[in-house]
């Protein structure tokens, strides 16, 4: 299951302080942005697709898990 792979790269990630020249978050966060949802959503900033894309992540772990109706 690619989805938990990655969710389970980025919490490794996280745990790695960057170095202070990088301006860059030290947490990870696997996110998945579909093109239809991008389409319907031209104009919201990345704060706004966060909550959406952490849902279609969330949908694609539970199908493949067998828990989503």
């Amino acid at each position: 299951m690619k989805a938990k792979a990655a969710i389970s790269w980025c919490e490794q990630a996280s745990t790695i302080i960057p170095p202070s020249e990088y301006n860059q978050p030290q947490i990870w966060e696997y996110l998945l942005l579909s093109e239809g949802l991008f389409k319907n959503n031209q104009g919201l900033g990345f704060e706004a697709f966060v909550p959406l894309c952490r849902g279609v992540r969330n949908e694609i772990i539970a199908r493949e898990q067998g828990t989503l109706f």
